[in-house]
């Protein structure tokens, strides 16, 4: 009777009646050892292991197998033992306990030989599968694939190449292992063939062996990447087993098992809340079963459900899951180190380092190592490969750079030694989390190099068919191509990626759809389509809150962080800086106002935001923030987000005058770069040293800051093998502008050329920002080298180009270009042209900025204020230097150089004009708040306040009569400047004929 239940899988009732015919052959005779005793001991032994209570069984198979060898002690090849032994070593197994559980199956197989001398007993067969099933465990794959192949080869046997139940179930475990060691093909092959047979076997009527059959094959094409058929086929195994166990169908634990691989399949094809669902349900009937007794199975529920939880982006959830299934393996298994909760314990670090606990991530995947150190001896093992993987992603995303590859090549190397070299998916996953941080260090050749290895095997693996994870890879080499300066090399494997994608998710949403939307976007915006990359945003976003029921999500988040960057570009800046605040208050919240990586990142872009937005205070305010909470994250690692946070400090601190602090902030910033890439060249490094050139040339080190950019230039051509980037662009544009600045017109013309010759060979000639900012400075330089033609043109194209990329709405690269303008074209004595462009440029300003004080526009209104005296327009000039200096004054702290050259030309026009009037207006409104700012005793205060008193009398008669004989001078002094010119062009015209007549 307990048989047949067994066979029925309703494994309970079965451990009733085997503990009755034990208690009755104890009875029968007399508690003495008996072959029948130790029978109805073994029997209880193997059920109690099926029902999870593993080392109650291992008690009950001991008790079975000394009394076997007790009765029998004259019996070598005693063949009662076979089974005690096999089930002891198979439970030992399942215990952890790899090397003696091999010892006992190997034992009994030994035993079992040399009783089957024609090898074609059915013994022979199950314990060859068994032993497989052992070194596969144990990490052995192709000795354990070889004993697996032993297994069917004897059934074929056995059976005479004729369908048999036993020839198909070994077809599914074999199956099962080939997809296991990276076979795929192979291993869904086995499991057709399996499903088939059983078909044919059962007559394709309803039958407990066809479901498994059934769910085998629907997991294996999940793994595959054929989700759809796979979620099919594992629908009607469960429906099967509905059928069959009828009303006992939800006290069944195949059934169970099954529901909980649909929820997996639901997960991994998008479906999140559907296969969380699913999963829970699985939950409920195992633990209904086993009568919330701690099983093995519950435990593996729990941890998948606590992993597809954490992709759902329900973190808190996932990892209460994930630590409820490491408590109930602790208590179900007795020894301390069990590779189940090794396992366990790397999915709980992979959740964590999601989480952003990046240290508790950590300690848990070295806690996970630790105990496959033990169990497997230092052994190579597909899991500790796996968990190397796992780590080396924590360390890059913690900052620990080369601590975090040196995992992943070891992981990599491992997992090449256990496969022999051979293709095998987790290999191709390893090679991709290795592409991926090696494009984060901006080791971008070897990045590619990497994720073109690991697509190449993808590619094989799956006969090129649609799969998730090579859609994963193609995304990545996008990313990296984008990252190289390959923008449309990029954004075609992108869009592959994306197009793989809707195949696999029947163009339905999904997060990774979503997530392709999103970086296609990115790259867009980065090449200069503003508005397409936009619009994919929105999409992406859109999508992410259809699939999260719009609910908080970290991608969410994260959509909502790059649509900030997105409006910043396109000039919106109050837009971006709200896209900017949203992710905080999601990240905020997601996050339980913990630290965390991303919501110090977000906080950096708001500070760098905000000093964009003219709000130089409060964006150093962010950036301090920002700094202070990477630098608790991370602790004494050095990490790349805090070069960029300390590059984003000291620019913005340079805005504010404090430019010793300022530069300080990104030397140390560089330190740290230096430090992180052992002193190689880096895409990193070369950025700091472009943000401290830029910088020294502001505080007017020029010799210091031509340097800093020289140096950064040269690496990042020695980076790019000399080939064009947008890096080597931009630094040959803050080059060029330095040298010009410098007095080195020439040599920063050139720079400039070079700088847009190669920015349109990037770009294929196609609008950008960039190619806008080269055209504008290079114009600049012309103007300053008297060839206003060329400069003129030049400034024309770049505003051209500026309004086609903008749709001619402001922006305040827009503004600024006008004030530039104004600025050359002041310098070339077109006065009023340079008029019209500062005037256009001030009223596109006060639209962009909507009542911000921005330092642009004290730059434009010093500029109007000195086209208007070089026209002798003295009153408009004065208004302009006095709105100059009040809006100076207001923005900056100390006597900031904008400050000071404000200050001294307003000086300069109150001693000119004299005025009464305007010295009341200064004396008002510009000397109180000056005094406020710069203090009474500070020397532009006190000069201020003696250009004040000397003209304080300037209505007086005296004052007036000195008036006029001042401007009788200056007008005397134009009259004869004139008669001056006019002679000078006479005598010119004269030569000139005197040469045609020569």
């Amino acid at each position: 009777m307990g048989d047949d239940l067994t066979e029925l899988g309703r494994q309970k009732e079965a451990l009733a009646y085997f503990e009755e015919a034990l208690a009755m052959q104890q009875q029968i005779h007399e508690n003495q050892e008996h072959p029948s005793v130790a029978t109805a001991l073994y029997k209880n032994g193997k059920i109690l292991t099926h029902l999870g209570r593993l080392e109650d069984g291992l008690g009950y198979l001991e008790k079975a197998l000394i009394m076997q060898r007790r009765i029998n002690p004259n019996l070598t090849n005693n063949d009662q033992t076979i089974g005690p032994l096999t089930e002891m070593g198979y439970t030992l197994v399942r215990l952890g306990q790899l090397e003696v559980g091999l010892q006992r199956l190997k034992e009994g197989l030994a035993i079992q030989q040399s009783i089957d001398k024609d090898r074609k007993h059915p013994n022979t067969a199950n314990l060859l599968g068994k032993v497989g099933y052992a070194l596969i465990e144990m990490g052995k794959v192709n000795e354990g694939l070889a004993y697996y192949e032993q297994e069917l080869n004897a059934w074929n046997r056995i059976y005479n190449d004729q369908d048999n139940i036993r020839t198909a179930c070994s077809l599914n475990y074999l199956g099962y292992a080939l997809i296991q060691t990276g076979n795929p093909k192979e291993g869904v092959a086995h499991l057709r063939e399996g499903l088939n047979m059983r078909e044919r076997i059962h007559k394709n009527e309803d039958h407990p062996w066809t479901a498994t059959a059934m769910h085998y094959v629907g997991y294996a094409l999940v793994w595959t990447g054929e989700l759809e058929e796979g979620l099919a086929y594992l629908e009607k195994s469960y429906n099967m087993q509905k059928r069959i166990y009828d009303s006992n169908y939800q006290d069944h634990l195949c059934a169970a098992n099954t529901l909980s691989y649909m929820g997996y399949a639901l997960v991994q094809s998008g479906r999140l809340e559907e296969g969380i669902k699913r999963l829970e349900e699985a939950l409920l009937k195992q633990k209904s079963l086993f009568k919330d007794e701690n099983h093995p199975w519950i435990a593996n529920t729990l941890r998948c459900t606590g992993h597809a939880l954490v992709k759902a982006g329900k973190l808190d959830k996932g990892i209460e899951r994930l630590k409820e299934s490491l408590g109930m393996q602790k208590q179900i298994y007795s020894d301390p180190n069990h590779p189940w909760k090794a396992k366990t314990l790397g999915y709980l670090g992979y959740a964590l380092t999601q989480a952003g606990q990046l240290d508790k991530g950590i300690e848990s995947l070295e806690a996970s190592l630790d105990i496959q150190e033990q169990v497997y001896s230092d052994k190579d093992h597909p899991w500790t490969a796996k968990t190397l993987s796992y780590l080396g992603y924590a360390l890059v995303k913690k900052g620990s750079l080369n601590e975090g590859l040196a995992c992943l090549r070891k992981s990599v190397d491992m997992q090449e030694r256990i496969y022999n070299n051979q293709d095998h998916p987790w290999t191709a996953n390893t090679l991709n989390y290795l592409g991926y941080a090696l494009t984060q260090m901006g080791e971008l050749e070897e990045a590619m190099a990497c994720l073109k290895n690991a697509l190449s095997m993808n590619n094989r693996l799956y006969s090129h068919q649609e799969h998730p994870r090579t859609a994963n890879i193609l995304h990545n080499l996008g990313y990296a191509m984008v990252q190289m300066g390959k923008l449309e090399e990029g954004l075609d494997y992108l869009t592959a990626a994306l197009d793989m994608r809707n195949k696999i998710y029947n163009d339905q949403d999904h997060p990774w759809t979503a997530i392709s939307l999103h970086y296609i976007g990115y790259a867009l915006v980065k090449s200069g389509k503003l508005e397409e990359g936009q619009e994919l945003l929105h999409k992406a976003l859109s999508m992410n809150n259809r699939v999260y029921h719009h609910q908080d999500h970290p991608w969410t988040a994260n959509n909502l962080h790059y649509l900030g960057y997105a409006m910043m570009w396109a000039g919106r800046l109050r837009e971006g800086l709200d896209y900017f605040i949203a992710a905080l208050d999601m990240r905020n919240k997601i996050y339980d106002h913990q630290e965390h990586p991303w919501t110090a990142k977000v906080l950096c872009d708001i500070g760098h935001a905000l000093v964009k937005s003219g709000k130089c205070k409060e964006g150093v305010s962010y950036l301090k923030d920002a700094l202070s909470m990477q630098q608790q994250i991370h602790g004494d690692y050095d990490h790349p987000w805090i070069v960029t946070t300390l590059n984003y400090l000291g620019y913005a601190l340079t805005q504010t005058e404090k430019f010793k602090e300022g530069i300080g902030c990104i030397e140390k910033g560089l330190t740290i770069s230096k430090r992180i890439h052992s002193n190689r060249d880096s895409t990193r490094t070369a950025v700091s040293l472009n943000y401290l050139g830029h910088a020294l040339v502001k505080f007017g080190k020029l010799k210091r800051g031509i340097a800093n950019l020289e140096e950064g230039l040269a690496m990042q051509k020695r980076i790019c093998n000399h080939q064009d980037h947008p890096g080597i662009v931009h630094t040959l544009d803050n080059l060029g502008y330095a040298l010009v600045q410098a007095g080195m017109l020439k040599e920063g013309r050139d720079y400039l050329k070079q700088g847009l010759a190669m920015q349109k060979r990037i770009h294929k000639n196609h609008d950008h920002p960039w190619t806008v900012y080269l055209l504008n400075d290079l114009g600049d330089a012309w103007m300053r080298l008297g060839k206003v033609k060329e400069g003129k043109s030049l400034h024309r194209e770049a505003m051209e180009m500026q309004q086609r990329i903008f749709k001619s709405q402001d922006h305040p690269d827009t503004a600024q270009m006008l004030c530039n303008i104004g600025e050359s074209l002041n310098k070339a004595r077109v006065y009023q042209e340079a008029q019209e462009h500062s005037e256009k440029a001030l009223a596109m300003q006060r639209r962009v900025f909507q009542g911000t004080l921005h330092p642009m526009i004290v730059a434009t209104l010093h500029n109007l204020g000195e086209t208007m005296r070089l026209r002798r327009n003295t009153t408009d000039a004065f208004s302009y230097y006095c709105q100059a200096t009040h809006t100076s004054l207001q923005i900056y702290e100390g006597a900031h150089p904008c400050t000071t050259k404000c200050l001294t030309s307003l000086v300069k026009a109150l001693k000119r004009t004299r005025s009464g009037t305007y010295m009341q207006k200064v004396k008002d409104e510009i000397l109180p708040l000056c005094e406020k700012t710069l203090g009474k005793t500070h020397k532009l205060t006190k000069k201020l306040h003696n250009t004040v008193r000397l003209v304080k009398h300037a209505d007086s008669p005296d004052s007036k009569i000195s008036s006029l004989c001042f401007q009788y001078r200056k007008i005397m002094h134009l009259v004869l400047n004139d008669v001056i010119v006019q002679r000078s062009l006479a005598l010119s015209a004269l030569r000139k004929d005197r040469i045609v007549a020569v």
